[in-house]
């Protein structure tokens, strides 16, 4: 077996649930399929959806917030162990249809 310089070698390729599958032509065969005209190899593009977009934005900000704020979890720790913590269902409620609102391709859905 020979493997040509861009790595590509002839041997089955593994897929999740242990599949084998034979790998594609290289761009150098001169099989039935390959277009003798063209002298170009084919060229691969990939599109990046507007919600991944929108989903590395996303995490690149979160990424510069900090992890927790610990003054406000001390806050709320002692207002729990005094009994003084009240949570507002229908505030929490809100603001969880507000946030499933604001995801991306989520909008006008209800």
């Amino acid at each position: 077996m020979s493997s040509s310089i861009n790595g590509f070698g002839t041997q089955a390729v593994r897929i999740a649930g242990g599949k084998a599958v034979s790998r594609a032509a290289d761009a150098s065969d001169t099989g039935p399929s390959a277009d003798p005209a063209s002298s170009e190899p084919p060229s691969d593009s990939v599109s990046i959806s507007s919600a991944a977009r929108s989903m590395a934005a996303l995490e690149a900000a979160v990424s510069q917030s900090p992890t927790v704020d610990s003054a406000r979890v001390a806050a709320v720790q002692q207002r729990i162990e005094d009994g003084t913590y009240k949570p507002d269902p229908q505030r929490i409620a809100d603001k969880l249809i507000r946030m499933e609102r604001e995801l991306p391709g989520r909008q006008g859905r209800q």
